[in-house]
């Protein structure tokens, strides 16, 4: 009997490597839970591009918008564990959407198996140059001096840039007040013109305004310098040490898809992205590359999953 069980799990074994070693055989889809055209779109293609001419397959970006990105993400989590339905998913939908969305038609952390990132968007904290500061420990100084006066924008409840402007907030000890915007591109207007403050954004949004002089860059949020600004200091190393903040997008399956297959994509998705021409190719877009094992992967997710619910919960963040 004992024998038999081992030859059964040993035909198992076999059969889902060769399983492994055969995908793909016909072409992935690649669900974007949001418009063509958009930010998340033009990274998937992207990758996606790379990706089945590494594999041998078409891997289809297939553009399921609503819902704030609900439907998309939930037709994921029901698809066929097989590794022929995959979901582009970040930080924003996987570490703070669950939190501030009692009734989502899944559980991130139930539902998907995290495979790989690919990107990571740097956050830059930005203040109008009036402002009189010149440096993180400038802002949190005056912030400290004159509390509630200084306002800071984001580019709505509950978006990322949200998030990371109450993260500084409670980190830093200060108090600025939240002005949401609909969008980051009205914010970046009132944050030029003065009408607010202080404004946490995307490099490649930040890059075009710095360069012109029409606002003043303080430090980067990413855990090292940025490539694209590489002589403006971290957040952390300005002086909020251990201090991150930011997005990443990455790639996710359905939960049940086999370990073997999860190996598999991570390492090919590895491989595309660390190519000198796709890192060119984001960093011309104003994202930098993002390549990690999927253990490493699966970790980021958790620990950011646990830290932006810790801050919903001391922020009482709440979407009106």
């Amino acid at each position: 009997m004992r024998q038999l069980l081992l030859c059964i799990i040993g035909s198992f074994l076999l059969a889902a490597s060769a399983s492994a070693q055969q995908y793909p055989t016909k072409p992935i889809r690649l669900i974007v839970a949001f418009a063509p055209g958009g930010a998340s779109d033009v990274l998937a293609r992207l990758l996606a591009q790379r990706l089945g001419e590494s594999l041998g397959q078409v891997v289809i970006v297939d553009n399921r918008p609503s819902a704030g990105g609900i439907i998309g993400t939930d037709l994921v989590a029901k698809a066929a564990p097989d590794g022929y339905t995959l979901l582009l998913g970040s930080a924003a939908a996987f570490a703070i959407t669950p939190h501030l969305s009692a009734k989502l038609p899944y559980d991130t952390r139930r539902d998907f198996v995290p495979i790989a990132p690919f990107t990571r968007v740097t956050f830059v904290l930005n203040v109008n140059p009036k402002v009189d500061a010149r440096s993180v420990k400038d802002l949190i100084a005056l912030a400290k001096s004159k509390p509630g006066t200084l306002n800071i924008g984001s580019a709505g409840n509950g978006t990322t840039t949200h998030m990371v402007g109450e993260m500084f907030k409670h980190t830093a000890g200060i108090d600025l007040v939240h002005v949401p915007y609909k969008g980051a591109g009205p914010a970046m207007v009132d944050l030029i013109s003065g009408q607010i403050h202080v404004l946490f954004d995307a490099a490649i949004t930040t890059l075009p305004q710095l360069k012109a002089g029409r606002l003043r860059a303080l430090a980067v949020g990413s855990p090292e310098r940025s490539a694209l600004l590489p002589d403006l200091p971290t957040i952390g190393e300005a002086g909020l040490p251990g201090f991150t903040a930011g997005n990443w997008f990455g790639i996710f399956a359905p939960a049940k898809v086999p370990a073997t297959l999860v190996r598999k994509l991570n390492s090919e998705i590895n491989k595309v992205i660390d190519t000198p021409d796709a890192r060119a190719d984001m960093l011309r877009r104003g994202v930098e590359p993002l390549t990690m094992s999927q253990d490493k992967f699966r970790q980021l997710v958790a620990e950011e999953y646990e830290r932006y619910g810790k801050l919903v919960k001391v922020a009482d963040i709440k979407i009106n």
